[in-house]
């Protein structure tokens, strides 16, 4: 049942570690990866930033989708912010 599903962001953060290392091992060291399940915006922008680090700490090319619940600040912090605290690269523009 979705709603028996945990959301809190060390639970996140610890299995997202965990199934990096898993297709690390099984399908080699880099490829996509999608953070789905349930709504990802329930993380805070910055404990969202830190499971998109994580992912791309495996080699892997992250993709966030979300229902869209969220605001203007919310996007602003996770794109601009969390990148700063989290010193993530930010994609070069073409």
């Amino acid at each position: 049942e979705s709603n028996g599903v945990r959301t809190d962001p060390l639970h996140t953060i610890i299995e997202v570690a965990r199934q990096m290392d898993f297709l690390k091992d099984q399908r080699g060291p880099a490829a996509h990866c999608q953070l789905i399940g349930g709504e990802v915006s329930l993380l805070s922008p910055e404990d969202h930033a830190k499971v998109i680090q994580i992912m791309k700490s495996f080699g892997r090319l992250p993709m966030s989708f979300t229902h869209g619940d969220f605001d203007y600040e919310y996007v602003r912090e996770l794109a601009i912010e969390s990148y700063v605290k989290n010193e993530i690269p930010r994609p070069i523009s073409r």
